[in-house]
């Protein structure tokens, strides 16, 4: 497990090892102190990837004033390399950032938004960085995580009704020719998540809004389709559609999908949809939630363990406490 922190001004790394109760070398060593001095909004452009067969991560940063994202390699156990440049992505400055592992190949696709609102990309392939490319050269709303990528394709917000898509084209630096657009929402998309199913050829984009309202929709492995509205109660007032109140994974085991998402309430709302179904289940509380602010922040991920049904969920809320929970494929438990 590799873990990347951010105070302010400087970020931390480091990662756990072994099996059972592991162990964390060099935990927060001032050595692996970097200067990532940049952030947006609520949101510091930090990156994180293994690549190659798993003995290496990249990991990606950004510099208040600089155009030019900032990157290490960090060699197992716990070695951090020197400060490298990847290349330009224009504007100003970098205002998001983030690292992706190249699905099929040793590669790490980094996307960046510069202060303009482009997207740019660029591939690192072992030993250096391919030279960037435009991904979106239209400007959009820069301050939040608007972009995601999974399987070779990003998808990314901005001032339409629509998410944008563009596919790379297999195991080169190169995206294909044609913006393409996912069903309208009705609303700017200023969140994205973007995952692929563990059983089919199927990936879920699910986005929150300048309004307020999460979405989703079904992508078959040819376009967008079923588009579900889930709530339309994010508080955008209180400037709270600057934080993620939403995500959902996959469960490796069953296919079937978890989303979990605020609706301005203290407690958390979940709803399931079974592998290969198209619309999603009924809206239930998280039961037993202890906390008394409204989510904030909201993270899920499942167990890759492929004969497991679990998922970790974790918020953050208006009191700034944090609280976790596991789903277990049938409910959450404490």
């Amino acid at each position: 497990i590799a873990v990347f922190g951010k105070t302010t001004g400087r970020a931390a790394f480091a990662v756990f090892q072994g099996g059972g109760a592991g162990s964390w070398p060099n935990v927060w060593n001032t050595a692996n102190f970097v200067n990532a001095s940049r952030y947006v909004a609520y949101l510091p452009p930090i990156g994180l990837a293994w690549y190659g067969d798993g003995s290496a991560l990249i990991l990606g940063y950004a510099t208040t004033n600089l155009t030019t994202p900032k990157y290490r390699v960090v060699t197992m156990p716990n070695t951090m390399g020197g400060e490298g440049n990847a290349n330009n992505v224009g504007g100003s400055q970098v205002n998001q950032l983030q690292v992706y592992r190249e699905a099929g190949t040793n590669n790490v696709v980094l996307l960046a938004s510069n202060d303009l609102g482009r997207l740019v990309s660029q591939r690192w392939t072992g030993l250096a960085w391919e030279s960037q490319q435009v991904v979106n050269a239209y400007a959009t709303y820069a301050s939040n995580q608007y972009f995601d990528f999974n399987d070779g394709m990003a998808v990314y917000g901005g001032n339409d009704n629509r998410a944008g898509y563009r596919n790379l084209n297999p195991d080169t630096k190169n995206w294909d020719a044609i913006n393409s657009y996912s069903l309208d929402i009705g609303g700017s998309p200023r969140h994205v998540r973007y995952k692929a199913s563990s059983r089919r050829n199927e990936k879920t984009l699910v986005t929150q809004d300048n309004l307020g309202v999460i979405s989703v929709q079904t992508w078959n492995g040819a376009a967008f389709g079923s588009s579900q509205t889930v709530t339309g109660s994010i508080d955008v007032i209180a400037t709270n559609d600057f934080k993620r109140g939403f995500d959902f994974a996959y469960e490796s085991e069953t296919g079937d999908a978890l989303l979990v998402y605020s609706n301005n309430s203290a407690i958390p709302q979940y709803m399931t949809r079974a592998d290969g179904a198209v619309q999603w289940g009924a809206q239930m509380p998280v039961p037993d939630w202890p906390g008394s602010g409204t989510p904030l922040w909201i993270r899920l991920e499942s167990n890759p363990d492929p004969d497991s049904s679990q998922a970790m969920l974790v918020v953050m809320d208006t009191n700034f406490d944090l609280f976790g929970a596991v789903w277990n494929g049938t409910n959450f438990v404490s």
